[in-house]
């Protein structure tokens, strides 16, 4: 998982569930899921995940905090699965345990996500319309 903050990356979050995914069991009630920030990838994939996100992010006009799901094959190559730009702000929200790793609180979350809302430019109905497939 990247949380986006502003169109930069956030730490990484690796989720280590014994299930076959993750569900909502596996989130909020199995104690034996963990979240982790350290894990055995080089760096290079590391910039390789955090690219696929932010790419991602931007391509869809994302502004503001968005959460971008992703899985790794057994090759490395990033793959993105969702974008959600409302993401979770609870306890157990995984944007927020990011951000508390470069010492973001919940609250600071809020104030610079208000912060900049209300300072930066309205986006133009026209700018987000879709195009016909070709």
């Amino acid at each position: 998982m990247l949380g986006v903050l502003d169109g930069e990356p956030l730490p990484l979050i690796q989720i280590e569930t014994g299930r076959g995914f993750f569900d909502y069991t596996a989130k909020y009630e199995d104690d034996d899921t963990q979240y982790l920030f350290d894990f055995a990838f080089p760096t290079s994939v590391i910039k390789s995940i955090e690219n696929a996100g932010r790419r991602a992010y931007e391509a869809l006009g994302c502004r503001g905090l968005a959460r971008v799901d992703l899985r790794v094959d057994r090759f490395h190559e990033p793959w993105v699965l969702e974008v959600n730009t409302i993401p979770g702000m609870t306890g157990h929200s995984l944007v927020p345990k990011a951000a508390s790793r470069l010492g973001l609180s919940l609250g600071a979350i809020c104030e610079r996500s208000i912060h900049n809302c209300l300072n930066r430019e309205p986006v133009s109905s026209s700018q987000h319309r879709l195009q016909p497939a070709t």
